[in-house]
């Protein structure tokens, strides 16, 4: 999937939600985690306009990052309101391990390194 610089912005915004909501052993819908950034950001019109149905171009950036390395898949972690999984293009994982690696995982040493990869990509 092609990337916009948009893309590259916003994922660096919403990383350190999620790091966040896994340091906190919680699980978020969509919008929750739109609702969350707005709350962050209030002033950010790139978040004001945020809806979920873009959040997939968004997370794919954090999900790179996280699989190259071979970290617990963090983007896991955001959930569909009605059925309550992840994006349909992580139907080849375990999402409950998944989601409970990220909640085990120290991710305090991998901030400034997401920031280096999505100033970079």
């Amino acid at each position: 999937m092609a990337r916009t610089l948009l893309d590259l912005q916003l994922a660096r915004l919403l990383y350190p939600l999620l790091i966040e909501l896994a340091m906190g052993r919680q699980i978020a819908t969509y919008g929750q985690l739109i609702e969350l950034a707005k709350k962050r950001y209030p002033s950010d019109s790139r978040i004001g306009n945020l809806i979920p149905v873009r959040m997939g171009r968004i997370l794919w950036v954090i999900y790179d990052f996280v699989e190259e390395r071979d970290l617990p898949r963090l983007t896991l972690i955001i959930v569909s309101a009605g059925d309550k999984n992840p994006g349909s293009a992580m139907l080849g994982h375990d999402f409950a391990a998944e989601q409970q690696r990220c909640f085990e995982f120290n991710w305090s040493t991998i901030d400034q390194e997401f920031d280096m990869y999505a100033q970079s990509s």
